[in-house]
Parts: C-alpha cells; sequence; structure tokens
C-alpha cells in the first residue's frame, strides 16, 4: 500500500540569510537531489560519497504494528510488512546482508528478517528493549532493555550473547532509550528525569564517560552521532528542541526549536547534510545540519523511532 505524505506543512518554513522560502517543492528537490551529492573537496573519498541504493528512512507504526518505508526521493511511504507489539519501535539495519532487526515485546525477543517480512529469526531474549545499534566490524547487534544497566551484545553471524559493556555505568546515569555505534564507541541518551545524559562508552575499554547531563542537556528520547563534523545532536524535551554539542559535550547549541515536540527518531546525515526526525505521534520532520530550511510532515500512524537505509532498487 503506497500513502503519500501530506503536503499540509505543520510548520511554517524557515528564512535563509538570503530570505528564501524552503517549501515542500524546494526540499523535495533537495531530497531528490541527494543520491548526487559529494565532497567537492574530495571528490574520491568514499567518507563523503553517499552509499549505492535507494535513500530511505525506515519506521515502525506501533499504533498499527506496521513497519513502513519512505522513499526520500519522493517522500512516498510503504507498508512493508506486519511486526509484533511494541512500545518502543526499535530498529536496526545490517545493510552487508540486507537484514532488518525489531523487537517483539509481548516474547521479549530480538528479530532478524529480510525486507519482505518473509524470514524472521529470533536471534536474542530481553525484555522491552529499547535501543539497538549495529557494529559493522565486529558484526554484533549491541542492544539494552529499559530496566537493564548493561549493554548486551548479539552475533550476527552465530547469534552468541555476550555483555559488552557491563553495568552500573548506564544505570546510574538513567535507563538507556537511544543509542548509536560510532567509531568504536556507544553514544548513549537516557530519558529519566533529573537523570538525564548524554553517554559515551568504549566497546575496547569498557569505560563509560556522561558527556552531558541534566543541567546541560535536560532529557530526552533521541540521539544522534555526526561524525564528519563531529556533533552530537540530541532531543531536548523541557526546552522542546533538537541541540548538538561537539564530541565532548562542549559548544552546545539550539538547532531546531520545536512546538512541545518529544523527538522519538532522530538520524543526523553529513554527507547530504540532513537531519531527520519523528515526533511523538505523526510527524516527520527534515532540515539542513544548522536547522535551517526545515519541514514537518504528516506520516502514518505512531513512529517511536527512525533509521536512514539505502535500500536495493
Amino acid at each position: 500500500m503506497l500513502l503519500l505524505l501530506s503536503l499540509a506543512l505543520l510548520f511554517n518554513a524557515c528564512r535563509d540569510s538570503d530570505d528564501t522560502v524552503y517549501g515542500v517543492e524546494n526540499i523535495d528537490q533537495e531530497i531528490v537531489d541527494e543520491t548526487d551529492q559529494t565532497d567537492e573537496t574530495d571528490q574520491n573519498s568514499e567518507a563523503t560519497v553517499e552509499p549505492e541504493g535507494i535513500p530511505s528512512l525506515l519506521f515502525v507504526d506501533i499504533e498499527n504494528k506496521v513497519l513502513n518505508r519512505i522513499d526520500l526521493r519522493t517522500l512516498e511511504v510503504t507498508e512493508l510488512f506486519s511486526v509484533p507489539n511494541g512500545p518502543s519501535g526499535v530498529l536496526a539495519y545490517d545493510p552487508s546482508e540486507q537484514r532488518i532487526y525489531y523487537t517483539d515485546y509481548d516474547n521479549n525477543g530480538i528479530i532478524q528478517n529480510t525486507l519482505d517480512g518473509q524470514n524472521p529469526v529470533t536471534i536474542a531474549q530481553s525484555f522491552d528493549v529499547r535501543a539497538m545499534a549495529i557494529n559493522p566490524d565486529s558484526r554484533e547487534l549491541y542492544y539494552a532493555s529499559y530496566s537493564s544497566d548493561s549493554v548486551m551484545a548479539v552475533s550476527l553471524d552465530n547469534y552468541s550473547v555476550r555483555t559488552a559493556i557491563e553495568g552500573p555505568g548506564f544505570n546510574s546515569y538513567g535507563n538507556l532509550q537511544d543509542m548509536e555505534y560510532v567509531n568504536g564507541q556507544i553514544y548513549s541518551i537516557t530519558p529519566v528525569q533529573w537523570k538525564e545524559s548524554v553517554s559515551r562508552a568504549s566497546t575496547s575499554t569498557n569505560e563509560v564517560t556522561r558527556v552531558l547531563n541534566y543541567s546541560e542537556a535536560g532529557y530526552g528520547y533521541g540521539i544522534a552521532v555526526e561524525p564528519m563534523n563531529e556533533f552530537i545532536y540530541f532531543n531536548n524535551v523541557e526546552q522542546s528542541a533538537i541541540m548538538r554539542s561537539d564530541l565532548n559535550g562542549d559548544n552546545i547549541e539550539t538547532v531546531i526549536q520545536l512546538d512541545k515536540a518529544r523527538v522519538y527518531g532522530l538520524v543526523v546525515d553529513g554527507i547530504v547534510e540532513k537531519i531527520y526526525w519523528t515526533t511523538w505521534g505523526n510527524q516527520l520532520g527534515i532540515s539542513r545540519l544548522d536547522g535551517s530550511g526545515f519541514q514537518v510532515f504528516s506520516i502514518p500512524g505512531a513512529a517511536r523511532n527512525l533509521i536512514k537505509v539505502y535500500l536495493p532498487e
């Protein structure tokens, strides 16, 4: 079933200094052009060339229990397949094997599947998983349940499970809600009021570092790391904002001011210089890295997580 994103904007378009208004047609055109973007200073660098495939966003509609795909070339939404019940809609994707990972809340499972939904395999058991991230180097899926004080890892090759980061390093700051793996580090965010933190954990030394605390970052649900420009993006619910800092938690600034929005899915792509986010309910936001030109569109159902992938033609 193919659904078109509503063309009714939920927020006014932001203006740049040249007073250009970026409406639906303008930002759609930018998205269409994503597959052609490269870094002019280094045309041959793999780090600055967008991967092959159809640029897409995946999210779970937890209201209707469906995995959806947004084609970023057209902003069309496609239902891929039904998924089990779960309040978090957490996702991960392995591009090397074209496998999607999601949770089964009722049966305490993490499921691996093909994109057609025809090959579900439960690869690990864990209660109420709220955060997952893939380490492509070790070929492991990191995950954390809402009540756990540790980060676990399951092998994508033989499904063996081990403790990747031992507690109570995270638990002393609150329960993990979102995580991202970048260059040997697991970045995470916790939504426990008065215990908010953005943390960084080394997968080689097990050391956990608090990067941002409650007084600096409020509390939130979404985190994304942009390694090319060395930024951490995170949601601050109390300030209704998407904010960013450098990788050490310094130079904090507000990127996007929202309208009482709780961000549940947050993706940053430095190659195409875009931020994507979903809010509590049926909204998708897209902007540039500095927050300019942002638009918010309606999407079907209730999204609670968001990942960007490049799917085969």
